[in-house]
């Protein structure tokens, strides 16, 4: 697994087998630790035969401050550029296999899902591809917002809201 130290405890906690030497598979995911070391690691490994599952296909998001913070997709271009022919699975976005699980775990219809992201490419794509609403967040604040985001919810007539650290979730009862 690379990732983050709270992924690699999680799969840690679910007793997977880990060879660091000559895995079955590499599963890569945001790493803010990824270096030229990491890279040539990668493809070691899969130049063996390990396959390749990356978590999306996201190559940035938009930071705080405006600027583009580097996502999963710009580490698996970097593995593409020195392995063009690897075969890979993505688990994540654009694919709707997540947005099918969400769904049918809240017992939602396409049509009572709303997608919220802030990349057309992998958002609104994997959105349009299941069927999906969706809306795409500008954190410029030049584009669609919060306010439009819970104007668009009471169209939808959503009425539960449930309450995250610093998120509020409205669903369908």
């Amino acid at each position: 697994i690379y990732g983050s130290d709270d992924l690699k405890d999680y799969a840690f906690g679910l007793n997977l087998t880990f060879s660091y030497t000559n895995p079955e598979a590499i599963v890569l995911t945001r790493d803010t630790q990824f270096s030229y070391s990491t890279l040539n690691d990668i493809i070691r490994k899969l130049s063996r035969g390990a396959e390749l599952w990356v978590s999306n296909l996201d190559d940035s998001h938009p930071g705080i401050d405006g600027y583009p913070v580097a996502e999963t997709g710009a580490l698996f271009h970097a593995v593409m550029t020195c392995m063009p022919d690897i075969v890979y699975q993505s688990v994540g976005k654009p694919n709707s296999h997540l947005y099918e699980i969400a769904n049918k775990r809240f017992g939602f219809t396409p049509s009572e899902t709303i997608v919220i992201g802030d990349n057309p490419d992998t958002d609104m794509y994997g959105a349009q591809k299941y069927g999906l609403d969706y809306v795409m967040l500008d954190a410029s604040g030049s584009g669609f917002g919060p306010d439009n985001l819970f104007q668009l919810l009471e169209q939808k007539e959503l009425e539960t809201v449930i309450q995250y650290p610093g998120v509020s979730i409205r669903m369908k009862n």
